[in-house]
């Protein structure tokens, strides 16, 4: 019985990484990552052993890296799955713990799998912790590292779409079952949904204006439905005190979304509620401006929002 080893960082990691594997339910898995519900829940239905930790953390020198890549083996027992550019904290665990690296499969860390320089550089420039230079340098880095990890076979990729924008159907299929098992809630069916991101409100006058903003969409797509956000874990902004009901907690791909309206700014949760849910419709807002908007995407991602979601103004 082969070994996998997840490191994750988000719910979203988790599920993919999951589709990743084949028959997870019947193979053993160790989760590396953070203590949400849904890893909890996933841990709970599959028996795994799980470790809440921060998996982003571990800082390794150069010489540490190399023999990590040393001892990863064709011949050893254990696949380590995650979407990092190269996971040094679940290979760190296999080599304590004795263990040799069979082969690393990098899976989709959201449409960030399929982003450019400018895509990486906008996302570290809106966190706030680097300087033009310091995030442009980061960027070109993981971007080269992906290129590096992929042309040496350090890594092998398994994305949920391809370059010819299709989805990989046995990824679907797996993480199809995978949610059904896990149970779908119904909580948000006959809804028109938000899903918010984090640094989308400082492209607005005021909180006021961004929530009369989304209000305004949501009465454009999802006219006598019920309205509700489904909120980021890592966006801060106060939508209960706006008046908006919000659900959070659980990722929306573990919703059934019956008859409803899903709408956004390029979250990654909009083209899986398009493949995994029975939504009625979903939509990308095209805004311009400096945020996490369709303009600061990669050409790809912006091929796959075009030919998948419907686009809104926010013009209208």
């Amino acid at each position: 019985m082969v070994k996998y080893i997840i490191q994750f960082s988000t719910d979203f990691h988790l599920m993919v990484a999951l589709a990743a594997i084949p028959d997870a339910s019947n193979n053993k898995i160790l989760m590396l990552g953070p203590r949400t519900s849904l890893a909890i829940k996933v841990a709970s239905y599959l028996q795994s052993e799980f470790f809440d930790i921060d998996a982003r953390e571990p800082k390794v020198t150069i010489f540490e890296a190399f023999k990590l890549l040393v001892n990863q083996n064709k011949y050893g027992e254990v696949v380590i799955v995650s979407p990092f550019v190269y996971p040094f904290f679940a290979a760190m665990a296999a080599k304590k713990n004795g263990d040799t690296v069979k082969s690393i499969v990098r899976t989709d860390e959201g449409i960030g799998s399929y982003a450019s320089v400018t895509h990486y550089y906008t996302a570290l420039r809106l966190e706030g912790q680097l300087s033009v230079l310091g995030a442009l340098k980061r960027a070109l880095a993981k971007k080269s590292a992906m290129w590096v990890t992929k042309s040496f076979r350090i890594c092998k990729e398994m994305y949920l779409f391809k370059s010819d924008l299709t989805i990989d159907q046995t990824i679907s299929e797996r993480l199809r079952f995978i949610l059904e098992n896990l149970g779908l809630s119904k909580q948000l069916d006959n809804c028109v949904v938000y899903v918010s991101q984090p640094y989308v409100v400082s492209s607005f006058e005021s909180g006021q204006c961004y929530a009369d903003f989304i209000k305004l969409i949501a009465g454009h797509c999802g006219e006598g439905l019920r309205f509700i956000i489904k909120k980021h874990p890592r966006d801060d902004f106060d939508y209960e005190s706006y008046g908006f009901d919000v659900a959070c907690g659980m990722p929306l791909e573990t919703y059934s979304l019956n008859n409803s309206v899903v709408f956004g700014f390029s979250s990654t949760a909009l083209l899986m509620a398009k493949f995994f849910s029975n939504c009625r419709d979903a939509y990308f807002i095209k805004m311009d401006g400096f945020g996490p908007f369709y303009n600061n995407m990669s050409a790809m991602n912006r091929n796959l929002f075009d030919n998948y979601l419907k686009c809104i103004d926010s013009k209208i």
